[in-house]
């Protein structure tokens, strides 16, 4: 009977995972950051972010997490975290003094909508460019 509880586990597990419901747009700016500059990206299409959750590269991975936000306070910090990440408005990513390592993708999921009202679950992904 141990497959059984295992099924079980599984099923809660991806039952937890997050339910993405639009595509929200992310912006970089300025367009074209340089080493050593500072870069926002702005999170476009978006309304009330309640729940905010940035990574580096293209997937949902807890070691890969810069930050976890709720209403706008930073609540936990992970692998992806440098030190040189904050939050900017409505859940945009600051990142200061750029590196060639800050080349690539970041991901944010994002749950927005009003407290007590329906909320949904969006996310996105861009590519930064640093020269």
């Amino acid at each position: 009977m141990a497959w059984k509880g295992l099924v079980i586990v599984a099923a809660l597990a991806v039952a937890s995972w997050p339910q993405v419901a639009k595509a929200i747009r992310l912006v970089p700016e300025p367009a074209n950051p340089r080493l050593g500059q500072s870069v926002t990206i702005s999170v476009r299409d978006t309304r009330y972010p309640y729940i905010c959750f940035w990574f580096r590269g293209n997937a949902f991975d807890k070691n890969r997490m810069i930050f976890q936000v709720e209403l706008g306070r930073v609540v936990a910090k992970r692998g992806g975290f440098t030190g040189r990440e904050s939050l900017g408005k409505d859940c945009s990513l600051v990142i200061q003094n750029l590196q060639p390592s800050d080349n690539g993708e970041f991901y944010l999921i994002v749950q927005e909508g009003r407290l007590g009202q329906t909320q949904r679950w969006s996310d996105a992904l861009v590519h930064l460019q640093v020269s």
